[in-house]
């Protein structure tokens, strides 16, 4: 997205106590750099999602909440937290932000739909084929494709990078860039909207995606 960042250093952030079914934030992690900062992000609703599976957790922009398992110890819930509270700052900062394996699938299917009317015979023609491919494929397959999609999207790829540094100090965040430690690189990275959907069939090229 070409803004400016600057980094927050997370080694201090600790969980200080075990989630209740909903709370503020700011009760369950400390966290008064990232707070002084963004200082809303304390005030986010945390809340105990029981149906979801250890080790996952969603941040919810519209209702300004981050639901989490419950079922997580304290140092997976710190980067848990870390990841989902990264989405927070996207949506504050207009950067590009996580998404979903539903969300991409939507969008895949709107990319195929809207390529079969574009005003150009071999898009439209390439774009049948693709479509073709990809209603045949079965629905595991569908969900790789997703999940690969999502992991490449620049958001997500942003959020995974601020766990991967939660423990760096200032010293060795000096000294690593940040896109030395990201595990996809700028070039591979899919931004909004969704900007190539190459894994559908398999091919090694997209069809030109509509604004």
């Amino acid at each position: 997205d070409k803004k400016w960042r600057f980094e927050i250093d997370d080694v201090n952030a600790q969980v200080k106590r075990p989630p209740v079914e909903s709370q503020p934030l700011g009760d369950v992690l400390s966290h008064p750099q990232l707070y002084d900062n963004y200082p809303g992000i304390a005030r986010m609703e945390l809340r105990v999602d029981p149906a979801r599976e250890a080790g996952t957790a969603g941040h919810d922009a519209g209702n300004n909440m981050i639901l989490i398992s419950g079922k997580d110890s304290p140092e997976d819930l710190r980067r848990i937290l870390m990841h989902e509270i990264q989405h927070a700052v996207q949506q504050r900062e207009k950067f590009e932000s996580g998404g979903s394996t539903k969300m991409i699938m939507k969008r895949v299917t709107e990319v195929l739909h809207a390529n079969q009317k574009i005003n150009d015979p071999p898009t439209r023609a390439k774009a049948r084929l693709y479509t073709r491919a990809f209603n045949e494929l079965q629905p595991e397959e569908r969900a790789d494709i997703a999940f690969r999609l999502y992991e490449r999207g620049a958001g997500e790829t942003e959020a995974r990078n601020v766990e991967k540094r939660i423990d760096m100090d200032a010293i060795e965040r000096a000294f690593t860039a940040p896109w030395r430690t990201q595990d996809v690189a700028e070039a591979e990275q899919l931004r909004s909207p969704l900007r190539g959907v190459p894994e559908v069939s398999e091919m090694a090229k997209s069809p030109p995606i509509p604004p």
